[in-house]
């Protein structure tokens, strides 16, 4: 009886564990995380028309304001990596590769302070950390007040 007992209960845990993996492969809930493509609109509830669209405006200037920088780190960490894993890599080279892409790192991340800035004045009470808050809860402007 117990063999039975433990081998429901272990059929169980794996089966709950590959439905578990299954499921938050496929993005989870709309809403929560990459999950918010299947319905990009869900994140703007509360906000006029305008605003969405002004959203949308300085969400895709940045992307594409950055995009370049994006590129040069991924390029440079691709190169960084095959210097790393030479069998007589250059301690020099590796050194500098770093410090260019932190450079790059530290360019992005001013950008996106100012994008951030920029989507404040957009939607007043506008946060980094609310921004999550914000997209997952769906509410639009009480994102972020304390009631």
């Amino acid at each position: 009886m117990n063999k039975l007992v433990l081998g429901i209960t272990a059929f169980c845990l794996i089966s709950a564990s590959a439905f578990s993996a299954a499921y938050a492969m496929r993005g989870g809930v709309p809403g929560y995380g990459h999950g918010m493509s299947q319905n990009p609109g869900q994140c703007m509830n509360g906000l006029t028309q305008q605003e969405q669209q002004s959203v949308m405006d300085e969400k895709n200037r940045f992307l594409d304001e950055t995009r370049p920088i994006r590129k040069e780190i991924f390029e440079k960490r691709m190169t960084l990596e095959k210097e790393i894993v030479k069998k007589n890599s250059d301690q020099s080279k590796i050194t500098q590769l770093r410090q260019e892409i932190y450079s790059l790192r530290k360019d992005i991340q001013s950008k996106r302070n100012a994008h951030m800035e920029k989507m404040n004045e957009i939607i007043p009470g506008f946060s980094d950390f609310g921004y999550h808050n914000w997209r997952q809860n769906g509410q639009g402007r009480g994102f972020m007040m304390n009631e």
